[in-house]
Order: C-alpha cells, then sequence, then structure tokens
C-alpha cells in the first residue's frame, strides 16, 4: 500500500528543519510535538558535510568524442582542490529529438556512451570497471498501469518510478577491493533526450538507501498521452538519514512573446506529478519534492532574454552581464512569483550558455555566416538569428543545511550550449538514538514541570452536602463551596459521570452550573433537590437513576420510614482534575409514588383510590373559579408550596380536607392531580394490550367512546379502570366548562395534559392517536380531532402548558455559568 506524506504542508512547526518534521510526525501529545520542533537539530543528529556537485548539459543530440574530456566541467574551478561526494549531471538532447526517438523513449547507447565519458573524469584509471559500468538492479513499473516503463517510451503521462538495489555480490565484493573506483553510478533516468545520472564516492555507498527515480513528460500531446520530448527525470535518495532530490529538466522552447508562460507550466506539471513511489510490491510512503531537505533542479529551461539581439551582443562583448539580468525571462518570472516559487538561484557571472556554433566559442548568428568556416548546414541555423541566452540554469530549494560553493560554466565546444556546474555543501544528517532518547526524556520532565505550574488548582471545601429529610415537592437547600488555590485562572462546569448522561440527577439543580475563578477567589455553589413527578424527578428516579445510589428496602410504600438517599456530582475543571461532591438526603415516603395498586380505595366511586378520588372531586366541584386549569401555564396562577401542603396532608390519611384552609387553591389540587399521575411507577394506560391499539387507530376514522371503555375491561385492573373513569367524568366536566366559556380551542391542550401523565413517560409529547383516545374515553365534543389532524401535519413550536416546570420534554437543562467574586470573599446567591 502507497501512502502520501508531504511534511511542509504542515503547519506546525513550518520553519523546523525538515527532518525535525518527519520525525515529529507520530509524536503525541502536540505539546511535546512542538517542543521538539523548537530544539535545535543539532542536538539529536551527528552532522556530515558532503560537497555536490551538478552539471547540466545540451549536448545537441550529438554523440560524445572518443576523447571527450569532461573533468573540468565536473571538478569546477578548483579542479582536485575539493572533489565531490556526489555528482550529478543531466543531460537535454542526449539523443535527437526525432520521432523514431521520441516514440522510442529511450535509448541505451546514447545514455552509455555518455556515462563511459562521466566514468573516465571521475575514476581515471579506476574507470571501465564492472562496478561502474553497472546501472542498478532496477524494477521499473508505471504508476498508474503498472506497465514496464520501457513500454510506450515518452508516450507515458505519468512518472515512471524505479528503484535501485546495490545489495547483490557484486556491489559487496568491489566495495571491499583494492582497485576500488573512486565513484559508482547508484541511479539513472532516461526520459527521450532528457537524462539524469548520479555518481557517489563508494566510501559513502554504505549509508546511501532509499534511491529511487521518476519522470515527468510534458511534450507534445498526442492525445493518447503527452511525449517525452520534453519533461524531467528526477531522483530521490536518503544520505544517512537525509533525502535529497535531483531534478533535471527541458521545458518548452520557442521566443516569441508569451513563451515563457509555457515554460512556467511546463514546471507547474513537473512539480504536481512527479512523485517518487516506494518499490514495486513494497509498502511505503509516497515521497514529493517538497519531502526533500534540500533540492536541485538543473537543466535546459529555455528561458530567453527580452532584449534586442543588437543589445544583448553588445553586452557579450563588453563584459558587462549584469544589464542582462534584468532582461531575463526566470529572474522576470521568478519576481513575478509565477515559477520557482522558494527555490533559489546565485546571480549569473559568466556569460550566456546558448547557442553556439558547435566546436567553436563563437555564438551563432554572428556576422560571418558566409565565411568558410560555416558550412551548409550551419549557415541554415546561423539564418534562424538566435539571441544568446542562459538557457542552461542550476536552482536550489532548501532553507537548512545547503550553500552554493560555485556557479558558472564550462568552455567545451562539443554542442550549441555551454555546459553549467554548480558546487553545493550539503550537511547531511544522522539520526543519533542515545541523543534523541536523551532529549525526548529532558523535553518532557520539563513539560512536565511546566504542565504541573499551568494547570489549574482548586479545592472544595466540603465536598458532603446533607439535604436533611426531604418531603415531597418541597426544596431542600445546601451548598458547597469551591476555592482557587492556584496560580492560574480556573474554569469548572458539571458534569456527568457517565458518558452521554446529564450533569445531576433530575431532583438536584445546582447553581452555577459553570463557571471561572480567578487565583485567591472562592464561589459558593448551592444545591436544591426537590422529588416531583416521573421517572427523572419523581421518587421513582431512586430506582433508576444511575447517579443515585439507595437503600436495598423498598422507597415507594405508605407509612415506610425515612430512607437515604445519596447523589455523585462531578465538578470538572478545565486542564485539571475531577472533584466529587457527594449529595445526601433522608427522604420521606408518602402516597406521591406509590403503586396504584398499593394505595387505598373509597366506597363510592368504588374501587377508586382514595386520593385519586379526593383531587379529582375537588376540581370537578371548583371549575368555574379556575378557567384556565389543565391548559394555562402555572406561573402567577399556582401558591407556593401548595403542593408539597396537599401531599404532607394526603400522607397523614386525611379524607375530608378543606383546600382552602389549607392555603391552596383548584390550580393547586389540579396539579397535585397531574403530579400525582406522573409519580406512579407504572403509569395508568402503560399496558402493551391498550398501547398497541391505541397507536394503530386512525385520526380519520375516530373510535367511539364504547371502543375506549371496551379496551380497559379487557386490559386494566378493577382498580386502574375505576380510578380512569373517574379521571375521564373529569375530563367531560372540563370540555363543557371550556364549550359554556367560549374556551373549546383549548380542550385538546387540557387532554394532551392528561395524556401525558397517564400513558408511560416518554421525553416526547404524546402522539396525536393517545391525545384522540384519552378524549373519546371521555365522550368530548369531536371538535378537538381537527386540532390534532393539523398537529400531526404541522406540530406547533413548543408554548407554555400547564404542566409544570419539572415536565420537561428534554432532559437537561443548558449550563449556567457564573464567574466568582473578585474580593476573594463567599458568593452569596
Amino acid at each position: 500500500m502507497v501512502k502520501t506524506r508531504s511534511m511542509r504542508s504542515t503547519p506546525e512547526g513550518t520553519r523546523a528543519h525538515p527532518l525535525a518534521r518527519e520525525w515529529s510526525s507520530t509524536m503525541h501529545p502536540s505539546v511535546v510535538r512542538e517542543a521538539f520542533l523548537a530544539e535545535s537539530i543539532d542536538a539529536y543528529t551527528t552532522r556530515v558535510r558532503t560537497r555536490v556537485t551538478t552539471g547540466t548539459w545540451n549536448t545537441n543530440g550529438k554523440a560524445p568524442r572518443g576523447d571527450e574530456d569532461v573533468r573540468g566541467w565536473l571538478m569546477g574551478a578548483r579542479g582536485e582542490e575539493g572533489t565531490p561526494d556526489v555528482v550529478v549531471v543531466g543531460f537535454q538532447e542526449i539523443v535527437p529529438l526525432h520521432v523514431d526517438k521520441v516514440l522510442a523513449g529511450k535509448d541505451a547507447a546514447a545514455t552509455e556512451a555518455w556515462e563511459e565519458v562521466l566514468d573516465r573524469a571521475l575514476n581515471g584509471d579506476a574507470a571501465r570497471q564492472g562496478a561502474t559500468k553497472r546501472r542498478g538492479t532496477m524494477v521499473d513499473y508505471d504508476a498508474s498501469y503498472g506497465n514496464d516503463a520501457g513500454r510506450g517510451g515518452g508516450a507515458s503521462t505519468s512518472g515512471t518510478t524505479s528503484w535501485v538495489s546495490f545489495d547483490d555480490a557484486d556491489v559487496s565484493r568491489r566495495a571491499k577491493s583494492k582497485a576500488e573506483p573512486t565513484y559508482r553510478p547508484v541511479a539513472q533516468k532516461q526520459l527521450v533526450g532528457v537524462y539524469i545520472t548520479v555518481w557517489v564516492k563508494t566510501s559513502l555507498l554504505p549509508h546511501l538507501k532509499d534511491v529511487r527515480v521518476a519522470s515527468v513528460a510534458t511534450g507534445f500531446n498526442i492525445g493518447v498521452g503527452v511525449l517525452g520530448n520534453k519533461g524531467a527525470c528526477a531522483v530521490w535518495m536518503k544520505l544517512y538519514s537525509t533525502p535529497l532530490v535531483f531534478v533535471c529538466s527541458h521545458l518548452s522552447a520557442g521566443t516569441k512573446p508569451g513563451d515563457e508562460h509555457r515554460r512556467n507550466e511546463d514546471f507547474a506539471t513537473i512539480v504536481d506529478q512527479l512523485r517518487f513511489h516506494p518499490p514495486d510490491g513494497l509498502d511505503g510512503v509516497e515521497h514529493t519534492i517538497e519531502d526533500a531537505a534540500s533540492a536541485i533542479w538543473m537543466g535546459d529551461l529555455n528561458y530567453r532574454l527580452n532584449a534586442t539581439d543588437k543589445f544583448v551582443r553588445d553586452c557579450i562583448t563588453k563584459g558587462t552581464f549584469s544589464q542582462l539580468l534584468a532582461c531575463d525571462q526566470l529572474n522576470i518570472e521568478r519576481a513575478g512569483g509565477r515559477v520557482f516559487q522558494g527555490w533559489h538561484e546565485s546571480e549569473l557571472t559568466f556569460a550566456p550558455t546558448y547557442k553556439y556554433r558547435p566546436g567553436t566559442n563563437i555564438y551563432s548568428g554572428a556576422e560571418d555566416a558566409d565565411a568558410d568556416v560555416v558550412d551548409a548546414g550551419q549557415k541554415k541555423e546561423e539564418e534562424k538569428k538566435r539571441t544568446p541566452a542562459w538557457c542552461d540554469r542550476v536552482l536550489w530549494n532548501g532553507d537548512f543545511d545547503i550553500n552554493l560553493l560555485e556557479y558558472g560554466r564550462s568552455e567545451l565546444t562539443h554542442s550549441d550550449h555551454k555546459p553549467v556546474h554548480a558546487v553545493f555543501s550539503i550537511v547531511v544528517r544522522e539520526l543519533d538514538p542515545q541523543k534523541l532518547n536523551a532529549l525526548m526524556f529532558d523535553l518532557r520532565r520539563r513539560l512536565d514541570h511546566v504542565e504541573m505550574a499551568a494547570q489549574p488548582k482548586c479545592a472544595i471545601v466540603n465536598p458532603s452536602v446533607d439535604l436533611g429529610e426531604m418531603f415531597y415537592s418541597r426544596d431542600a437547600l445546601g451548598e458547597f463551596t469551591m476555592s482557587n488555590v492556584g496560580d492560574v485562572p480556573a474554569k469548572f462546569s458539571l458534569v456527568s459521570p457517565i458518558p452521554g448522561g446529564p450533569a445531576t440527577p433530575g431532583w438536584i439543580t445546582v447553581n452555577p452550573m459553570a463557571g471561572s475563578l480567578l487565583p485567591g477567589e472562592e464561589i459558593v455553589l448551592k444545591v436544591r433537590a426537590c422529588v416531583q413527578g416521573g421517572r427523572e424527578s419523581g421518587p421513582s428516579a431512586f430506582s433508576h437513576d444511575s447517579l443515585s445510589r439507595r437503600s436495598e428496602e423498598p422507597l415507594i410504600e405508605i407509612g415506610a420510614k425515612p430512607k437515604l438517599v445519596e447523589a455523585v456530582l462531578v465538578v470538572r475543571l478545565e486542564g485539571g482534575r475531577d472533584f466529587f461532591v457527594m449529595v445526601k438526603g433522608q427522604y420521606i415516603p408518602c402516597v406521591f409514588g406509590t403503586p396504584l395498586e398499593d394505595l387505598p380505595t373509597t366506597m363510592f366511586p368504588p374501587n377508586c383510590p382514595q386520593v385519586i378520588s379526593t383531587l379529582v372531586d375537588y376540581v370537578f366541584e371548583n371549575i368555574s373559579t379556575a378557567p384556565g386549569i389543565f391548559f394555562e401555564p402555572l406561573d402567577g396562577l399556582r401558591t407556593p408550596g401548595g403542593v408539597a401542603k396537599i401531599a404532607e396532608t394526603l400522607q397523614h390519611g386525611e379524607t375530608d380536607i378543606d383546600f382552602g384552609a389549607l392555603g391552596v387553591n383548584v390550580y393547586d389540587v389540579g396539579e397535585a392531580l397531574v403530579s400525582l399521575l406522573s409519580a406512579l411507577p407504572r403509569r395508568i394506560l402503560d399496558e402493551p394490550g391498550v398501547l398497541d391499539a391505541v397507536d394503530a387507530m386512525k385520526l380519520d376514522d375516530p373510535q367511539p367512546k364504547e371502543f375506549a371503555h371496551g379496551l380497559l375491561g379487557r386490559h386494566l385492573s378493577t382498580k386502574a379502570k375505576a380510578a380512569l373513569v373517574h379521571i375521564a367524568a373529569l375530563i367531560k366536566r372540563l370540555d363543557e366548562e371550556c364549550a359554556k366559556t367560549g374556551a373549546r380551542v383549548h380542550v385538546t391542550e387540557m387532554i394532551l395534559t392528561f395524556a401525558t401523565c397517564l400513558f408511560p413517560e416518554s421525553t416526547e409529547q404524546p402522539n396525536p392517536r393517545r391525545v384522540a383516545f384519552i378524549g373519546a374515553l371521555a365522550g368530548c365534543h369531536p371538535s378537538f380531532l381537527r386540532t390534532l389532524r393539523a398537529r400531526e401535519v404541522a406540530p406547533p413550536p413548543s408554548e407554555p402548558s400547564f404542566l409544570p416546570g419539572w415536565f420537561n420534554f428534554s432532559v437537561s437543562p443548558e449550563p449556567q455559568e457564573s464567574t466568582g467574586n473578585a474580593s476573594g470573599n463567599l458568593i452569596d446567591f
């Protein structure tokens, strides 16, 4: 499997050494990675300074002479003084760009002839050995089609890749031979006339690895592919641990205005398509030019001079080359950011390298074209009047460990181009595992110290809150104090002890739920517990809520002793630790939360639970004094603590209650009835047979009252049926009262209130069929069905209703945030 990675696209540590970015890519967490990138690469690598000579020459399709000597070109002006460790040579037009050559793609005879010339120049008397004639064990494949790179020649548009191996017996034997040549060829790649070859000192071979080659064609598009008459060949290799890339290219020719843009496009295509793949059949990372620590680009780039022929030749004659730099197309395009962005080139201090009369040091197009020294073929070339230009260039990319030592040209006369050379000093690096381990240990030690100092530190003064006795629907209050004892601001919030759960049980609220504290500040968090309603906030919560702990004895039992209930609150510091606060209390059980079948019944109506009869009868008799009951919002209508008073009175066994003397009103009694029905451990209509039949009803074909009563008779107990019939009578009475007062539009909301507390509890409102069933059971006027059908088509937005505040269809409220008091005193809420 091939994976693609481009380290320079990583935003972190963009100024870090490429090797540091590569090695840090797998480091976690990010703070360790960032600290590593900030360290000097010298802290964990060994430096090896190498001398790299690069040369580029357009040979005009001419084979070398038998005595061709390129030593002066490759060794530069210093000759033996500074022999290179690596020699990279790029040729253009190594074969004539005839149709047959372009279609063939490769010409081993032409490349081998020039390899012999290089061998003699580099190895002298040690040349022409098997080791220097060896071209490596290469496994060529096309990245897109899996074909051998030789097939199709230059017609392939995708980069072909090669893997070079130096592990055979011949190499090992030669490495130990006393007659060892100084340089060995390690990689070659040809694309028609473009050819790149790399020679490395034999002593460096043990430190060379991961050699790959690739090519990209940018020539003529013949419909089925792009020919390789123009394009690039490149070599990727690692010397020690440092990845290096060398590119040789031949870009589009042309002297017309705008031809430089075609050359820019060639460059962009090469950069975009050049990929160095791992060897065939092996896993590895696919690399690009950007992944190299240093990259060198050489070739006949074909950029010309935007000046008249006379001006150019006059400047050359006078030796004032600097006057031509502002006219150079490559300089102009680079300055405009249109090509070779981020690449560097030294100032051109040598004469333009093109176009010469082959065999001479005279520029083509001189005024002596009719002289006897110019043959007929050359006269035809002279007529084209090519203005001299710096077509042959060497640029480099890399902000670390690479310096140019020399940039010049050679005076070889074999071609119409002069060869160019550039000598670099490149520091290659080898990872030192011991130094790296020591650095990582020191980094983590320092980061631990910094992290500890930067972490928020808080303390909870009283991590246990005792709420005392807790009664149904009555608030039980407590508090705990958190203080910031650290040196940095602290942010806190209450979180759930279990993933995805609410921050607090339904019967507990904390204010504030989140906040922040400056160093030295403290805050008091108020805890309010109120047991009322259904499974989230009522007595049933103690039976199933995983945030609470309860004793083994049944909690919901009339006359039971107080029961210990507990809950755990988790206060989390952002970037710090969690605190655990225990909230406990003694809950006093009552009829609210007692199973329906355990409730005492009345003589009349027969079998109806006494508490339901008491509440229903009072509301029935006083409906006229509460016109908005069961559909108007309770805010402003209820008496504070009214339900708690009713629950306490009913717990004492009172059957004939004077609610007026108790200080409560009809709305309070109505809320108590809804609360009682909601607090049942199992709702009255929580029977599978009832639910299946009701949910299968059709709103367009409403069922009669007899259907509803028949369903109750088949599936409900005697006590449940009696309670429901008594409640249905109240609903019918409410429907009639709404008709008298002109409030029939609110009947649906009133029926919805009862459906919500009679059917099984849900986080959503009851579906319209269940609401219709309650209306049918009570015998309500069928006009309410129109509202139900409209709700089914377009559900209305959430609006205030009679349902108490604990009757939320959403699970938990948004956290309320608060900040501490700058004075550092206790905060009073």
